[in-house]
């Protein structure tokens, strides 16, 4: 039986020659909803409203970031409910609606979200919700 040392090693050298980690966004089909993640590391989702949710990193390194991401649940419906496109839509335009639509998260998303992307180079990132 291996260590957990030895297992450590051994994802290392499986993982060794792996693309280079890159932001994203997508659609999650199953789960109907977007997520943003800008960071590969292990991920708290922690529920903000009956919608929104941030992706925090669980071992931040001192001077890291704590969100590495986000998620809007029932995300096809928000965008329909609030008028917003389903084909092409841009992040930005996103996170500004859910600021619109939940003025709690305001500040969040101004002071955390939105530079979140621009960290990640996904202020012009869209996605689209088939």
């Amino acid at each position: 039986m291996l260590t957990i040392a030895e297992m450590g090693d051994v994802v290392r050298r499986v993982f060794a020659d792996s693309p280079e980690f890159r932001p994203f966004a997508w659609f999650d089909r199953d789960l109907g909803r977007i997520e943003v993640v800008i960071k590969p590391c292990s991920i708290l989702e922690t529920p903000v409203n009956e919608v929104f949710m941030v992706f925090e990193n669980n071992h931040p390194k001192d001077g890291e970031d704590k969100y590495v991401g986000f998620a809007l649940e029932g995300a096809r419906a928000f965008c329909v409910q609030r008028g917003l496109p389903t084909k092409d839509l841009r992040l930005t335009t996103l996170l500004a609606d859910v600021a619109k639509a939940f003025p709690a998260l305001e500040d969040l998303v101004n002071r955390e979200m939105f530079p979140l992307l621009g960290k990640a180079g996904l202020e012009t990132a869209t996605v689209s919700l088939p």
